[in-house]
Formats: structure tokens, C-alpha cells, sequence
């Protein structure tokens, strides 16, 4: 996948709780979408975003990965995130760069408390979200219940899109509350089955409850009795995420694929590009705040928001374009060192497969090899009297361990190890 126009681009990062189908429904969407040419799983240790032997021995994710998908011309860069509380470091990394956030809940758990904990960053991080209710073709599966809980749990900006078609209690299509358009497990329209009436009206009439809020204008109808036209509800949803006023609910399973491709249609519909946010912030010598304005052309600058110290390769930086077009060959200045540093090769990146680009624009992610002077939270840019962009907060430690030498001489072989961790994992300051 070559240069992609930022207009095109959808930064979004997959949270949620251990288990709920992260990685899972980053290897559904590259399947579906050619990106892979098998649909890999967690058990037999061969997905794409999952790919160190730590990850594949204990089957969950230990570090954020990085899966582009390409769907009906646009580039959805997904950031799979680790759920896991011990690796919330890796959750700060992919939230600094990401346009977006779906938050995966499994329709068996429910809500749970890696579910809250996503909910609060992206709060907190003013990140416009979705829910993907996964595992709805589960026996056990409760879509109902989990809803409810969502909404009591997040309020009544959770809103449906896109639920479940039932026959008795056995899941056999979705159904998209906005279009009216209903989905088989094959992806081809079905009959709405019968006893599904008053469940689809109640879902009807939260979705329009949570559109009405977005607006006074909205407000007045709804509560005056007039009917919300599909063209004001389509926009009020658009309006709605990008504000963060709204947090649709879609669902489907991963490993199935069911409701996958109304999802990513969802996705590039309506969640924000990189053009949506017309300046970053930016942060002076004296911690002052300011916000410096982006554009497609001109001089580039990028954030490094994450870095790998691999044996082989060597010092894998990986960056946001935060400004202008990066092209391969390009000389940036470092701003927190004066260092210059030669961008000799970039690449984009899929699990661990790179893929070398010649030009990267506004927006888009992408990975440089061999970076002397670099380290992750670093600008750099060839703008003049340019500021480094605010970097990113990790949170507090609350456990120290000392490490000492068992054997005569070992100083060196441990500090080495160190100063690799310390190039992957920021040292708390």
C-alpha cells in the first residue's frame, strides 16, 4: 500500500479488555479486506498483530501493534493495543497518534473493568469512540444485557447502529438501525424474522434519544413529536463521534466475521481523518501550550510515539506524520537534541512485515530503521522555529525492583539489557 491521501486515512485504536477479540478483529478485518491470505487465531499462536514468542506463548498481546487495512479506498490504520493493565504504557503510545478508538466487549462478559479503564483514556484523551459488541454469535452470548449495561455504565450517548437479528435465541443477521439495511451471516440481505418487532422499535428509539441530545435543534423535535429525517440522523451520528457525544454501538464476531464489513463501512464513513484536527499541540521550553496548525504540503514534521530495540533490524522508530508529506530520503532535525537525522528508508508496517514507501502524508504511520539520536516521544521536522509536540504521559510506578550482578563481570551484558529496555519502555521521570 503506497501513498494514501490523508483525507483517506482512519487512525483507530483497538482497546477493550483482555480477551474481548482485539487482536482478533485486527486479523478478521485483513482477511476480509486481502490483507492476510488466512485468518489466523489466538490458540494456534499465528495472527498477524501478535507476532513476538512471548505474545504467542501466553496468547495475549504484550506490546501495541500496527495493521493498515485498506477498505473501499481508504486506509484504516489499526492500532491493536494490549488489555492488559501491565502494559498500559503501550495503550498511552497508541492513543497519542490515534484518530479514533474501538472499544471491544465481548457479549458474554459484558461490561468489565478493562472495558471502564478504555473508557476513561478516551474521555480523558477527548478520542471520539465506538463499542464492537464481539462474540454475538456465542450460545452464550447476551447482546441485550450488555447494551443495557452500557449504557447504565457510560450513559446515554452509547447508542445503537448496527444489532443482532434473532430467530427464537439463535443469532441469524444484523440489522442497521440508521439505513434500515439488514445483513445474513453471508453478508446478503434477509427478511427481518418475525418477533424481532418491538426489540428493533426500543433500539429505534434510544438511537434517536441519543441523536436528539446532539443538538437543541434535534431536541426540539424529538420532544415536540417530529419525526427525525434519516438525513439529519446520519448527520448527527457523523457530528456526534467527531464531538464525542456520541458512542455508536455496532456488533458482530470476529471469528466468523460476521457484521465485519458493515463495521469498517461504519468506520470509513464515519469516523474523523487526520484533516479533522486542524492544528496539534505543541510545547515550549518553559511548558507552555500552544497549538501549531498542520497542512498536507510544506515541511514535514513527525512524533515518534513508539520505538523497538530489535536484534536484527536495530532501532525500529516508529512515527506520525504530524504535518506536510514525509518523503523517503528526507533530513529531519531532531528538537530535542539539534540532532539531524537521514530518513534513508521508511516503511509501513503489518504485524512484522515492512514494506517500504516512498512518500507518507498527514496523518499516516509508518516505521524508519537505524535512528542514532532518537528516541520515542521526539520531534522532528525541517519546519524553522518549529516546538515539540506534547509528548506522551505514562503513568506513575508503583513497584521498584533493584538489579544486581550474580556473577564476576556480568556488569556490562546487564547494562546493555537495560539500556535496550529503556530505548522500548520510557523510564518514569
Amino acid at each position: 500500500m503506497g501513498k494514501v491521501l490523508s483525507k483517506d486515512i482512519r487512525n483507530v485504536c483497538l482497546l477493550g479488555h483482555s480477551a474481548s477479540g482485539k487482536t482478533s478483529l485486527a486479523e478478521a478485518m485483513l482477511y476480509i479486506t486481502k490483507g492476510s491470505d488466512r485468518l489466523g487465531n489466538i490458540a494456534s499462536g499465528n495472527t498477524v498483530c501478535d507476532y513476538d514468542p512471548e505474545e504467542i506463548k501466553r496468547g495475549f498481546s504484550l506490546s501495541a501493534s500496527l495493521a493498515p487495512v485498506s477498505y473501499k479506498g481508504a486506509k484504516i490504520n489499526l492500532i491493536d493495543a494490549p488489555g492488559y493493565l501491565d502494559f498500559c504504557g503501550e495503550v498511552a503510545q497508541a492513543l497519542r497518534v490515534a484518530g479514533s478508538a474501538l472499544i471491544t466487549v465481548s457479549a458474554k462478559a459484558g461490561v468489565e473493568v478493562g472495558t471502564e479503564i478504555a473508557w476513561n483514556n478516551v474521555t480523558d484523551k477527548h478520542v471520539p469512540r465506538a463499542f464492537f459488541i464481539n462474540k454475538c454469535d456465542d450460545p452464550e452470548a447476551r447482546f441485550s444485557h450488555v447494551f443495557k449495561q452500557l449504557r447504565e455504565a457510560f450513559g446515554h450517548s452509547v447508542c445503537p447502529i448496527i444489532i443482532p437479528l434473532l430467530d427464537g435465541d439463535k443469532i441469524v443477521g444484523l440489522i442497521d438501525l440508521l439505513d434500515n439495511r439488514t445483513y445474513g451471516q453471508d453478508g446478503k440481505e434477509i427478511a427481518v424474522p418475525a418477533g424481532n418487532e418491538q426489540r428493533i422499535a426500543e433500539l429505534k428509539e434510544m438511537l434517536m434519544e441519543s441523536i436528539a441530545e446532539t443538538s437543541e435543534e434535534l431536541l426540539e423535535k424529538y420532544f415536540g413529536g417530529e419525526e427525525i429525517t434519516r438525513e439529519e440522523a446520519v448527520n448527527a451520528v457523523h457530528t456526534g463521534i467527531r464531538t464525542g457525544t456520541i458512542a455508536p454501538v455496532v456488533c458482530g464476531s470476529a471469528t466468523t466475521l460476521l457484521g465485519l464489513e458493515p463495521m469498517m463501512e461504519f468506520i470509513v464513513d464515519t469516523f474523523p481523518s487526520p484533516l479533522f484536527h486542524k492544528a496539534e499541540i505543541v510545547v515550549d521550553d518553559d511548558g507552555n501550550e500552544s497549538e501549531a496548525s498542520t497542512s498536507e504540503s510544506g515541511d514535514p514534521a513527525i512524533f515518534v510515539f513508539k520505538t523497538i530495540a530489535d536484534p536484527f533490524v536495530g532501532k525500529m522508530s516508529f512515527f506520525k506524520v504530524m504535518t506536510g508529506e514525509l518523503k523517503s530520503g528526507a533530513e529531519l532535525k531532531n528538537l530535542t537534541n539539534g540532532q539531524v537525522e537521514k530518513f534513508s528508508h521508511i516503511y509501513t508496517i503489518c504485524g512484522k512485515k515492512q514494506t517500504e514507501v516512498d512518500a507518507l502524508s498527514l496523518g499516516d504511520l509508518g516505521m524508519t530503521a537505524k535512528l542514532v539520536n532518537t528516541n520515542t516521544n521526539d520531534t522532528l521536522t525541517s519546519v524553522a522555529g518549529a516546538k515539540p509536540y506534547k509528548k506522551i504521559v505514562y503513568p506513575e510506578s508503583f513497584y521498584q525492583r533493584a538489579i544486581v550482578t550474580t556473577g564476576k563481570g556480568d556488569e556490562d551484558k546487564i547494562a546493555r539489557g537495560i539500556q535496550r529496555l529503556i530505548e522500548e519502555d520510557a523510564p518514569i521521570t
